[in-house]
């Protein structure tokens, strides 16, 4: 239904005992696309500093993040599964957490729910490819600052970083 919504077809093309390829073929328009990406101006980092926790069951995702803060005056700490972002975030002082809400062991609504029932006043991103209204109102009574849909971008990261960290003195 999609496809066909879309204008589009899609092929099957299978040879038994060796597997499938579909082919899905949409219309989209071309677009001219800036030679350089500009920062955005909104995006003011130059005096922040301070530490931030990802907690994110996938790999490629905590690596985009240290490649994105490679460069910033921010400390970034990791953790591997929601039971270790519990664990980190109650034990270590951080000024912005980003948090998977899928993760196998314990969602990222349930450890939100624990660090902020714990007295943690930092604020927490829900770092997210679930967007749909009920998603986004259940982050809501979670207790979430903020929701940032996967996946997301550099400038998009550093801005939500730069709204939710503390100024600078």
């Amino acid at each position: 239904r999609w496809t066909e919504a879309m204008k589009g077809t899609i092929n099957v093309k299978s040879t038994v005992g060796l597997g499938s390829t579909f082919t899905l073929t949409v219309p989209a328009p071309i677009t001219q696309r800036e030679e350089t990406l500009k920062p955005d101006p909104a995006i003011e980092l130059d005096n922040q500093r301070g530490r931030v926790l990802l907690v994110d069951d996938s790999a490629t995702n905590r690596l985009m993040f240290q490649a994105f803060l490679k460069e910033t005056n921010f400390e970034l700490t990791t953790a591997v599964n929601g039971n270790e972002g519990l664990k980190t975030g109650l034990s270590e002082e951080f000024d912005v957490i980003f948090m998977d809400i899928n993760m196998p062991d314990m969602n990222g609504d349930e450890v939100a729910r624990r660090l902020i029932s714990k007295g943690v006043e930092t604020p927490i991103v829900a770092y997210t490819a679930w967007v749909s209204p009920q998603d986004i109102e259940q982050i809501d009574e979670s207790g979430f600052a903020a929701t940032l849909p996967k996946p997301a971008d550099k400038d998009a990261i550093l801005k939500q970083i730069s709204v939710l960290m503390p100024k600078a003195a």
